[in-house]
């Protein structure tokens, strides 16, 4: 977010962390993380919402467990940045 002033949008998701997103290439100074961690314990991409719903005003990141879906309940339960 410093550096481009602002945080990725839906259509970017988390690649923006990885590749610069075409109208911040002069700002852009990543990649800010390596594509491992994209990946939740179970090697299932998190799910990133710009403007959260757990966290308005902000984003939410969801892991939804160890069964991909949303929902669930022990290891399948999701886990969000609450």
């Amino acid at each position: 977010q410093y550096h481009c002033g602002r945080l990725p949008d839906d259509s970017e998701g988390l690649q923006a962390l990885l590749i610069a997103p075409s109208d911040l290439e002069e700002k852009w100074k990543g990649p800010y993380v390596k594509r491992s961690e994209l990946l939740d314990p179970w090697g299932n991409e998190y799910q990133y919402f710009s403007e959260g719903v757990y966290n308005p005003g902000s984003f939410d990141l969801i892991s939804y467990g160890a069964d991909g879906q949303e929902g669930g309940e022990e290891d399948n339960a999701d886990i969000v940045n609450d």
